[in-house]
């Protein structure tokens, strides 16, 4: 996974995560729904990256992980079928732009997988000076 219990704690407070992952009525955080939610923006962020990069990711890049906060946050919160707070559409709009750019390679996250591509052909057949006369 891309983020963690605690990186989702770092953007939310307690009673914030307790509001949008509690629907036993426990007043507890339930981490299965934040890992549900987690593991969900990470199947969408390898769905736009695997095209161009092997993923799993690992290490993983910083913004990886930032835009599995964002989109990980976007999940606890459409989940209950209220209004999305407005920051939190404009983060998750803003997370699935940058993860398209990433994907047709106009933002670069490292190096691509595959490495570079060697060529192997046999010598020059027909050079300048053989086709001079023609």
């Amino acid at each position: 996974m891309y983020c963690t219990i605690d990186d989702i704690r770092h953007m939310l407070d307690e009673h914030e995560l307790v509001e949008l992952t509690d629907d036993e009525g426990s007043e507890t955080i339930d981490t299965a729904v934040v890992e549900s939610a987690i593991s969900d923006a990470c199947s969408l962020i390898d769905s736009y990256c695997a095209g161009r990069y092997s993923v799993p990711f690992d290490p993983v890049p910083t913004v990886i992980r930032q835009l599995a906060v964002d989109l990980a946050i976007y999940n606890l919160y459409s989940r209950r079928g209220d209004a999305v707070p407005e920051n939190r559409v404009l983060r998750q709009q803003n997370a699935l732009k940058l993860l398209d750019r990433i994907a047709s390679g106009r933002i670069t996250i490292g190096e691509a997988s595959g490495g570079s591509v060697a060529y192997v052909s046999e010598k020059r057949r027909f050079t300048s000076s053989a086709m001079r006369d023609f």
